[in-house]
């Protein structure tokens, strides 16, 4: 019997990021598994960056490109390119990330096996500030147990290694567009009772780390609006939103 090889939708916004995303693209067309299409959206960028991937557009038939007429932001991109792909999985990509080689074919063949998991992340090697002699590996948790324990504290996966299945959206619904941090981890407590998660150990791309001043604070927040909208009283909301007060006033000292 013809083994079977799903599409895979991989989905890359970007803005403004003609310094990596060549790179980023060559990632994902040089990947080992071949049944892709690769939906680029770019949000309304103003350097060379819409130019590149016009150039691989020319030249790979599997690249379609979505073009902002203004910047709507990561969220909004995301769900217009999960609206339009066909895959049978669709999997995450940011433009200044790279895909090892055989990261697709494995996610594949982990989801085929697989069949109860609906997001499946990776390890990562984080490069600091595009440094490549200043990294390290990250690992996340691998069951959904694990996964569940973690999302209380902060998020189960690194967001650019995702691949989800394609009923995921329409079980749990897309990416909030309101929000411009932390989307992936709002999506991910509004998924955590109704699909399973799961990481590889295998460290399966390099993402660039920038230490992210902001999102504690925004994971926080949504944290405590999710919370305060079940049916907590006064003493209790005041409790959770000074905390989230003497968490900006931290960051601020710390950072700036």
């Amino acid at each position: 019997m013809r083994n079977y090889f799903p599409l895979v939708s991989i989905i890359m916004p970007f803005y403004n990021a003609d310094k990596t995303l060549r790179k980023s693209i060559m990632s994902i067309v040089s990947q080992s598994y071949n049944e892709l299409e690769i939906i680029l959206v770019d949000d309304s960028s103003t350097d060379s960056s819409l130019l590149i991937a016009q150039e691989f557009c020319n030249i790979d038939k599997r690249i379609k490109l979505i073009k902002n007429n203004k910047n709507i932001g990561l969220a909004a991109s995301l769900n217009s390119a999960i609206k339009v792909s066909k895959g049978r999985y669709i999997a995450r990509m940011d433009s200044d990330d790279y895909s090892h080689p055989s990261r697709i074919e494995k996610q594949v063949a982990f989801l085929q096996k697989n069949k109860k998991i609906s997001v499946l992340g990776t390890a990562a090697r984080y490069i600091v500030n595009n440094n490549s002699k200043r990294s390290f590996i990250n690992t996340m948790p691998l069951s959904h147990e694990e996964c569940i324990e973690k999302i209380a504290k902060t998020t189960p996966f690194i967001h650019p290694s995702v691949m989800f299945h394609r009923e995921f959206f329409s079980e749990v619904g897309y990416y909030n567009p309101t929000l411009r941090k932390a989307q992936d981890y709002e999506l991910w407590v509004r998924a955590k009772n109704k699909v399973q998660f799961a990481n590889l150990s295998d460290v399966l791309i390099d993402y660039n780390f920038a230490p992210n001043k902001s999102f504690l604070l925004f994971a926080n927040e949504i944290k405590v609006k999710m919370m305060c909208s079940i049916k907590y009283g006064f003493f209790i909301r005041a409790f959770f939103y000074s905390f989230v007060a003497f968490s900006k006033f931290l960051i601020n000292k710390i950072f700036f």
